[in-house]
């Protein structure tokens, strides 16, 4: 029996997180007997405009102008290499006519698209992905507000499968920080993200509890001498870079997204995959992937001050804190949350040779 072909489509420059589910599907496949192909050439990354801005609220994608490029490679690919699975990660340049022609010169292909945000709101979606959403086999989300949104569901997806957050079991792991990488690196109390309001005040607060912050992401130059305890680096890290930053904090926070109504989201995984502390927004589904006080800590988006004590608590108790991180990164191997560990059933569930 001739083994089965998988096409990936993604971003798949280094460290991105279509980059490391690519990586888990290629483990898997001497494991599952299956071949896999990839795109990573599709589309350019590329600087954001204000016409992309504006494109993407009419419901478009960034790389509008080359849309039909895209497709037109999507395609030939599939002619060429005739995959048994086609595996679309995100989604929001594929078009709906380029699915169908798919399917209806290879009718026995299993189409599959994963959805790593919560697509209603409009900066997570285009148009293309809305009405290309009927038409794959199988909607794998680790965003449970996609499983269970009316909004969602009028668009009539198929076979929904909700899935947690995972990490990539070679990127994300304690890492040994040179003189020179503490120097840059290293915090009591470190952020990662882009900047957002509500996010600023809250580190505002701390800093002036007296607590050293120190801030990696875009767009928060505003608030670079908003206090003496808020250090503002103003740029993000990735890669290598961004594992160092999380092993050289102490303490790692963990914001939610609320446009999103995020109930995880990867870092609330690949903090604690890196043997790192993480202390994060309480929500259901964090606490049911981790145990509070033991594995992580958590705090209520409304009781600040819970969080500041908390802060002040682990800071002041080492030992205790380490033992907190290992024990979740011992919940992370145990309890399978790898994209590898995560994927795994999903595929044997979805590839029939």
């Amino acid at each position: 029996m001739n083994r089965a072909k998988v096409l990936y489509m993604g971003e798949l420059q280094a460290f991105t997180r279509s980059y490391q589910r690519f990586r888990a599907i290629y483990d898997l496949s001497e494991e599952m007997e299956y071949e896999i192909m990839s795109m990573s050439d599709l589309a350019e990354k590329k600087s954001i405009t204000l016409l992309d801005r504006l494109l993407n609220k009419l419901g478009y994608t960034a790389y509008f102008f080359e849309l039909d490029k895209i497709n037109q490679k999507l395609t030939d690919l599939v002619f060429q290499e005739k995959p048994n699975l086609l595996w679309i990660d995100k989604g929001t340049m594929v078009k709906s006519q380029t699915l169908i022609h798919i399917k209806q010169n290879f009718p026995g292909i299993i189409l599959v698209l994963y959805s790593p945000e919560y697509i209603k709101p409009k900066h997570n979606h285009s148009k293309y992905l809305i009405q290309s959403l009927p038409l794959y086999d199988y909607w794998l989300t680790p965003m449970s507000q996609n499983c269970s949104c009316s909004w969602v569901e009028a668009r009539k997806p198929k076979n929904t499968i909700c899935v947690n957050q995972g990490y990539d079991k070679y990127l994300h792991r304690p890492l040994e920080l040179t003189d020179e990488e503490k120097e840059q690196l290293t915090s009591d109390v470190s952020f990662i993200g882009t900047f957002e309001k509500s996010r600023a005040n809250i580190m505002l607060n701390i800093a002036k509890a007296g607590i050293k912050v120190r801030i990696w992401g875009n767009l928060w130059q505003k608030w670079a001498n908003s206090h003496p305890n808020l250090i503002i680096e103003n740029k993000p890290l990735y890669g290598e870079n961004y594992i160092k930053a999380l092993c050289g904090s102490k303490v790692n926070l963990a914001f939610l997204r609320k446009a999103n109504q995020d109930q995880q989201t990867s870092r609330t995984i690949e903090i604690p995959a890196c043997g790192a502390f993480m202390l994060a927004e309480r929500t259901r589904e964090l606490q049911q992937l981790f145990e509070e006080g033991k594995e992580v800590e958590f705090f209520d988006i409304n009781n600040i001050p819970e969080m500041i004590e908390k802060i002040k608590y682990y800071l002041n108790h080492e030992e205790e804190r380490k033992a907190i991180a290992q024990a979740a990164r011992n919940r992370c191997s145990s309890s399978k949350y790898s994209y590898k560990e995560i994927l795994r059933p999903l595929l044997k569930k979805i590839i029939r040779l």
